[in-house]
């Protein structure tokens, strides 16, 4: 899902996830040049992170549209925000669904270092 156009795209959005788990890829791509002229040695990787959102309200669901949180969010949810009240649990990396599994990403980069 993307970011929702405008409040019923959000609304559809959310009404959709509520009381079911949906998973969250991020994918990332290193490139290392070892010189100016040179192909990169590429690393690619993803992570993926399952997310449950509680049972949600027509109410609920609005209340929380009404913050205008969701419409500059993927799914129309941020789950650091107002909406983490709605998030059950996760199965993986939070910083995945926040935006960037940094932790991963501190790791593959040191790994991919060592290779260059």
């Amino acid at each position: 899902m993307g970011k929702p156009s405008d409040y019923d795209d959000a609304f559809r959005m959310l009404k959709k996830l509520q009381n079911k788990t949906h998973q969250v890829y991020t994918g990332v791509t290193l490139l290392h040049y070892t010189s100016r002229n040179s192909s990169p040695k590429v690393k690619p990787f993803y992570e993926k992170t399952a997310v449950h959102v509680c049972p949600m309200t027509d109410d609920e669901i609005n209340s929380y549209i009404n913050t205008k949180d969701s419409f500059d969010k993927a799914g129309a949810y941020g789950i650091q925000g107002p909406f983490a009240i709605h998030i059950e649990k996760i199965n993986g990396d939070y910083n995945n669904v926040v935006g960037l599994p940094i932790s991963r990403l501190y790791h593959e980069i040191n790994n991919f270092s060592g290779l260059c």
